[in-house]
């Protein structure tokens, strides 16, 4: 590997002449965060991140962020969720977690953490990042909420399909407002009842993509935990009724949880099933849930992904072998009724 052009930079991105080694004329095109800079502001160090642009020498951005109405817990000038050492900002498009009843984003995806200062700070959660592992993304987005700001409304032990619905058209516009053009992808990554939502938007999303001009982009959806749903054609929350939408779908469950089904069908009156009764979906069955938590029925098992991380890593590669085996049979059929 031959490096054409080495430069140091200050905190923003500004370029530290004094520490500037150049081996040839070639120039530096792709600058801190992979962004251009934009010749056309003259002598001003500017970065074109698609929906603003960026001064490197002052350390901030120019304009507010679009999707501020979105995040009102974030300040309008942040870059990429104040997290600029785990994230990058592309283009400010991101690629999907959403989280279940009577949860938030922050619980669910991200941990606390004091730092230096003695400042409360988000970080992603271990599981966030295990479960990224069997996406074909390369960027994440976990910070869709579907409760309401009054009481989280909507996201209460007893949501229905309604509520979930609503969150779904939410979650729509949020996917449309973030997702990556250029990964042609779209992941949807959801536990519990956020699986519900996801496989909800899923017709959505699939729909606005299409009008859009971008059939092509794939809808993965993965739910963990999810209280499964198997009813009849008007059954939004069946994934069979939603298959023109979606590409594959991966279900991970444990035979132990006594949230997905027995809570589940009590509060919400649905009758959910630990598996889905398709010829698409993989239900895949976490193994090592009982020797952690007992062979009795355990809340505690719910989110044993959560509590356990370590127990998905360690499954990684089993699922994802199987989510492309699937792929290829599908991909063989459909070569066989073209042919």
């Amino acid at each position: 590997m031959i490096i054409m052009r080495l430069e140091a930079r200050w905190q923003g991105g500004s370029t530290i002449k004094a520490r500037t080694a150049t081996a040839s004329t070639c120039p530096l095109v792709q600058q801190v965060g992979g962004k251009e800079e934009d010749k056309e502001w003259g002598s001003q160090m500017i970065q074109d991140y698609g929906f603003r642009i960026y001064n490197p020498t002052i350390g901030k951005f120019l304009s507010v962020d679009p999707l501020t109405k979105e995040y009102p817990e974030l300040t309008t000038y942040q870059f990429a969720s104040n997290t600029p050492i785990q994230a990058i900002d592309l283009d400010g498009l991101e690629a999907f977690f959403i989280h279940g009843t009577m949860s938030s984003s922050t619980k669910r995806w991200f941990n606390q953490y004091e730092n230096d200062e003695g400042k409360l700070q988000l970080r992603q959660h271990d599981v966030t990042k295990t479960l990224f592992l069997l996406t074909d993304n390369i960027t994440l987005n976990a910070e869709f909420n579907w409760g309401s700001k009054f009481l989280n409304w909507g996201n209460g032990a007893t949501n229905n399909q309604i509520d979930r619905n609503r969150a779904a058209k939410k979650l729509t516009k949020h996917v449309m407002n973030n997702y990556n053009k250029e990964e042609g992808v779209i992941t949807l990554v959801g536990h519990s009842h956020g699986g519900n939502v996801a496989i909800q938007a899923a017709k959505m999303i699939r729909q606005r993509l299409d009008e859009e001009g971008n059939a092509s982009i794939e809808i993965h959806i993965i739910t963990i935990a999810t209280p499964a749903s198997n009813g009849g054609l008007y059954d939004l929350e069946n994934p069979e009724n939603s298959k023109d939408a979606i590409n594959s779908h991966i279900h991970i469950y444990n035979t132990i949880d006594k949230v997905q089904t027995k809570m589940a069908n009590a509060f919400s009156g649905q009758e959910f099933t630990r598996t889905y009764d398709n010829d698409f979906t993989i239900n895949y069955e976490l193994k090592g849930v009982t020797t952690i938590y007992g062979e009795g029925l355990s809340t505690d098992a719910h989110s044993v992904d959560y509590y356990h991380p370590e127990l998905v890593e360690a499954q990684v590669e089993d699922i994802t072998k199987l989510k492309y085996q699937a792929e290829d049979e599908k991909s063989k059929k459909k070569t066989k009724q073209n042919d």
